[in-house]
């Protein structure tokens, strides 16, 4: 329970409590509640625009200081992108940060507690010394906290918070990836129809050079859905950047002559071939995408 000012009691009695909280000084005070009482683990999920409030209020960053001092570990997912990267190298100095693409929300969670907090519940803190005017919350915006100490809440977002953690990649890496211009490596498996035409109409997109082996169908689904991605190929090509477009492909009868002669018109350089290996690919210069099941249906 709370009292009448929103703020959570403190007392034996109330062990496995969950909590709405409300205004910024009973959000943090329930905030540095958490962090004090934490025994070996502090696990903080936060978007951009909340990872480096608590480390702008002192009262907060001395107690993060002294609960590193006693052993706890304090792990950090967030999305960092080119305009927080010094703010994310500062957390680092706390402890280990991870990249995670999208992230949106923030909660903390211990070996026994945990809170989530409202992106303006804490930030709100930290604009009192701001000269701009700040809009007067509404019934919506009003600054709160989810706060629980039940055994089986805070397992959950233990394991929520580990799938979160597996997912993303180290902080490291990304910002070299940023500050050096580094293509990230990744290998994804697709299998829903819209994703892998999404997919490959990026990888036509940032291509500049591009080779493909397939089956008619091939032709026929990309004549449908990606064919401006190719065209945009060619015209820079004709520009003199990259090396435009080219196809290997079974011709199978006269019927898929015309097809072939759209291709070729619009400056793709097609070539047949009789026996074709037994799977479909394409390669930029940046990315390989392989079609390991029939393409079919598109007739």
């Amino acid at each position: 329970m709370s009292d009448p000012s929103g703020a959570p009691t403190n007392t034996a009695a109330n062990s496995g409590r969950i909590e709405l909280i409300r205004s910024t000084e009973n959000v943090i005070s329930t905030y540095l509640q958490a962090l004090h009482n934490a025994k070996s683990k502090w696990d903080y999920f936060a978007d951009i625009n909340s990872l480096a409030v608590p480390f702008l209020i002192k009262s907060i960053t001395e107690a993060l200081s002294s609960a590193k001092s006693t052993g706890v570990k304090f792990r950090f997912v967030t999305e960092i992108t080119e305009d927080n990267i010094s703010q994310c190298k500062e957390v680092i100095a706390t402890g280990e940060v991870r990249h995670l693409e999208g992230v949106k929300g923030n909660f903390a969670v211990s070996d026994t507690e945990y809170i989530s907090i409202s992106s303006g519940a804490i930030a709100s803190k930290t604009a009192t010394s701001s000269t701009e005017s700040q809009p007067h919350p509404t019934a919506r915006t009003l600054p709160h906290a989810v706060y629980s100490n039940v055994k089986e809440d805070v397992h959950q977002q233990q394991y929520v918070f580990e799938i979160l953690w597996n997912k993303a990649i180290p902080a490291d890496q990304k910002i070299r990836e940023i500050e050096e211009g580094v293509i990230p490596v990744r290998t994804r498996l697709l299998e829903n129809q819209d994703e892998i035409t999404n997919e490959l109409r990026r990888l036509n997109t940032n291509a500049n050079s591009l080779s493909v082996c397939s089956i008619f169908d091939g032709i026929l689904i990309s004549h449908k859905y990606l064919f401006d991605t190719y065209l945009k190929i060619v015209e820079e090509h004709r520009k003199g950047v990259g090396h435009g477009v080219r196809w290997i492909v079974n011709i199978e009868d006269k019927d898929s002559i015309d097809l072939v002669k759209t291709f070729l018109n619009e400056g793709i350089h097609v070539r047949h071939l009789k026996n074709m290996p037994p799977m479909n690919f394409a390669v930029s210069n940046k990315d390989i995408a392989v079609i390991i099941e029939k393409m079919e249906g598109v007739r």
